[in-house]
């Protein structure tokens, strides 16, 4: 009677992993997998407002993603992906906003070069999509006497990391229009720009 017990038991307990098995085979179908690999690597991941995750492996269906990282001690980060069977490995890197981050950086001097290197090639990327924009940065910053041309952050659309800002810093209004003549002499229209002006 005691073994009837123990196989019925057994079997029961082998039919409940296989309809978890079941279920969880029919929640991937569809799914690609997928690796998001963060600096710090125990960043906590919210996908699509919804789905929280550690960072690391997993499975997401293809098309578009918004991805929100964050950990105590370093900003958050929100970044779109575009999952395909082309693009299945997407790496971030937070950074420090904290004493407390900071000194986890210290402490992981590993994780601190690889956040460093995923930084800088995010940037080489951003400055990219700028120049394709808005190629006249490519000439970028222009030093004159009464004025100089820079570009920066773009504040009609701060969300958007490849548009650019054009920033106009002058000591004088003929210092302006003279920045406003070398822009038009580079062939482009100031009206078509987002021109930030500020005084030298």
């Amino acid at each position: 009677m005691k073994y009837k017990r123990l196989i019925i038991a057994g079997v029961s307990t082998l039919c409940i992993l296989i309809i978890f098995a079941t279920i969880q085979s029919a929640k991937n179908i569809g799914k690609l997998p997928i690796t998001i690999n963060v600096t710090p690597d125990d960043s906590q991941l919210v996908i699509d407002k919804k789905i929280k995750v550690k960072a690391g492996d997993l499975r997401l269906k293809p098309g578009n993603h918004v991805v929100t990282m964050s950990r105590p001690g370093f900003a958050s980060q929100t970044s779109h992906i575009v999952v395909s069977k082309n693009s299945l490995s997407f790496r971030f890197a937070l950074h420090p906003n904290s004493l407390e981050g900071a000194q986890w950086l210290e402490q992981h001097s590993a994780q601190a070069r690889e956040g460093e290197a995923v930084s800088s090639q995010q940037f080489d990327k951003n400055v990219d999509s700028s120049i394709a924009v808005t190629p006249l940065i490519k000439y970028l910053p222009f030093i004159d006497n009464e004025y100089r041309i820079d570009y920066g952050a773009s504040i009609q659309k701060p969300n958007d990391p490849s548009a650019s800002a054009i920033i106009i810093s002058s000591s004088s209004e003929n210092g302006k229009q003279d920045a406003l003549s070398w822009i038009r002499f580079k062939g482009y229209d100031p009206a078509t720009l987002e021109i930030i002006y500020r005084s030298l």
